[in-house]
């Protein structure tokens, strides 16, 4: 017989309480979350401001942008279309943001 079976059903509980606290070296539990890490590509952000925001979750995930990205997104600030009021809208995000 294992000394499990021999213990009362409260000295039990009170050992595995013990063992948990140990464990824990005696801090309270600690609900663990991962972050997760996005690295962006240039057709990400020109697809929208709301994408980076969404990834990161309220700043929750990490989200890391290459600088060669950020090159390429000053030149497109220059672009008179679609794609350059994207660019400037991101230029206009992280100095908000960052």
């Amino acid at each position: 017989m294992s000394k499990e079976k021999l213990l009362p059903a409260g000295k039990e509980a009170s050992r595995k309480k013990l063992i948990e606290e140990v464990a824990s070296h005696g801090k309270p539990k600690q609900k663990i979350t991962k972050k997760k890490m996005f690295v962006l590509d240039t057709n990400i952000i020109l697809a929208g401001v709301e994408n980076i925001k969404r990834l990161s979750q309220e700043g929750e995930n990490i989200i890391v942008i290459p600088e060669t990205v950020l090159l390429e997104l000053e030149d497109k600030k220059k672009d008179l279309g679609e794609l350059g009021f994207q660019a400037r809208e991101f230029a206009q995000f992280a100095d908000e943001e960052f």
